[in-house]
């Protein structure tokens, strides 16, 4: 295991290093054009991971994960049962949301480009950085076996929750760690990002409706 970590602990390095400068970047955007960013949500934050990943795709195409499942994948009853544990686990994180939204009334809300920012390009950036590059650091060939997908699971899980603290100091590590934990199984089992990309957009734009 000591090549994988090694490996993972440099992708580690690296998406830390990206997330300083995209960090910065955001910061200046709303320094210097702050009535302009007010609707943007967190698009000016993942808009340079977006030119970041597009560089490391021409740049590194060994890096670049997979959006389609291999073939037979989807035919497998594991793929299907591990949508369902992840549709029931964002239905369980976001219980008391969706009891008080049944009991208020849900209500939808317009279109904007901070809603597209967090439904589109936040999923697609956290998919590709910790379902691909840092999955790849730890499983560098598909399938992974039990014991290889359950350390990957749990490392980027945890990396996953602590990428959420700079955003807000009070997040809820457990939840984010065990949202992630459910991507990174879906990941697993179906062997692309397509299907965590469309559960976590369908997750945050549930929390924008919310």
């Amino acid at each position: 295991m000591s090549r994988p970590w090694v490996r993972f602990a440099l992708a580690v390095a690296v998406v830390t290093g990206l997330f300083v400068v995209a960090r910065f970047l955001s910061n200046l955007a709303w320094r210097s054009w702050p009535g302009a960013l007010a609707e943007t949500g967190g698009a000016s934050f993942y808009v340079p991971w977006g030119i970041a990943i597009g560089i490391a795709r021409w740049r590194a195409p060994r890096w670049r994960p997979p959006w389609r499942s291999p073939p037979g994948t989807w035919r497998a009853a594991s793929s299907y049962v591990a949508l369902a544990v992840a549709l029931g686990g964002i239905g369980w994180l976001y219980r008391g949301f969706l009891a008080q939204a049944m009991a208020d009334g849900l209500a939808w809300p317009p279109m904007t480009l901070g809603m597209v920012s967090g439904v589109v390009l936040g999923p697609f950036v956290e998919e590709w950085v910790f379902r691909g590059l840092l999955w790849r650091a730890l499983v560098p060939e598909d399938p992974a076996t039990p014991a290889t997908a359950l350390v990957a699971i749990f490392a980027t899980a945890v990396v996953f929750a602590c990428w959420h603290l700079p955003f807000n100091p009070d997040a809820p590590l457990l939840a984010h760690g065990i949202f992630g934990a459910l991507m990174a199984l879906v990941r697993w089992r179906t062997g692309s990002l397509l299907a965590g990309f469309v559960l976590h957009g369908a997750a945050n734009a549930l929390y924008f409706v919310m």
